[in-house]
């Protein structure tokens, strides 16, 4: 496994409204838009910041068997050179944890129960925190299949749900297929290490993902959004392999 730096891809959502610097607002979403799916027109912003320090979760999303390795693959996690995490393993997501804002370095390695982070680093970076910023730090494969990690910013929900749907898997692009009351709307074109964002009506809601272009599904599932909730939804592993799968990150606001 490769070295790889850590990427920050915050890409624009499914609103206009994408403000990853802006200071948080008071006011609540407007009107919601005609689709009745995805709330187009809030005033809000998607992503906010506000108080001191960053709030953090780490997400493991690489299947052991695209490398060759059980399913579980358990690595340890060291940031700024202190062990944090020990034997985190496929699906498993820890936090939230509270730092204060700067450069992190974050390295992951191979688990070794006898000297915890002593293993060589498979995939290593230096990570910025805000002052304010909700993040999900995830390890996962490039397009390519090789071992990564890469940063996003966690929405923050308002009466209306927040979701974020981000492309972890080793696959092309693909469509997000949103449907609601009989209705469908979909978000074309995500890549691999990018997410879109954005507020949604609160109710049961299936998502599906489908190849960039067609109506082949290779996931689907429904999800009841709760409002003041943000939902991740992360594409992992690898469909050439039958090791396809989502996880689901449910961050309830504070």
């Amino acid at each position: 496994m490769s070295r790889l730096s850590l990427r920050a891809p915050i890409a624009a959502g499914l609103v206009a409204l994408l403000a990853a610097c802006s200071n948080e607002s008071s006011t609540a979403p407007a009107a919601p838009a005609a689709d009745g799916i995805a709330v187009e027109n809030a005033t809000a912003p998607v992503f906010s910041r506000t108080g001191s320090g960053a709030t953090v979760y780490v997400v493991h999303g690489i299947d052991g068997r695209d490398l060759g390795a059980d399913q579980a693959l358990p690595v340890d996690v060291s940031v700024n050179g202190a062990c944090a995490l020990t034997g985190f393993t496929f699906k498993t997501i820890a936090g939230p944890l509270a730092l204060p804002a700067g450069d992190y370095a974050i390295a992951i390695s191979l688990a070794n129960p006898a000297a915890p982070c002593s293993n060589a680093p498979v995939i290593q970076a230096t990570v910025p925190f805000a002052d304010g910023e909700r993040a999900s730090v995830v390890a996962h494969l490039t397009e390519a299949g090789a071992p990564t990690a890469s940063k996003f910013e966690n929405p923050r929900p308002f009466i209306f749900p927040a979701v974020a749907a981000r492309h972890t898997a080793a696959f092309s692009a693909v469509d997000l297929i949103v449907a609601r009351g009989g209705r469908t709307k979909t978000f074309g074109g995500l890549t691999n290490g990018n997410q879109v964002a954005g507020f949604f009506f609160p109710g049961k809601t299936t998502f599906a993902i489908a190849p960039a272009g067609t109506t082949t599904k290779v996931f689907e599932a429904p999800v009841v959004l709760k409002p003041f909730t943000t939902y991740a939804f992360y594409a992992v592993g690898t469909p050439a392999k039958g090791t396809f799968d989502v996880i689901v990150q449910e961050i309830a606001r504070k």
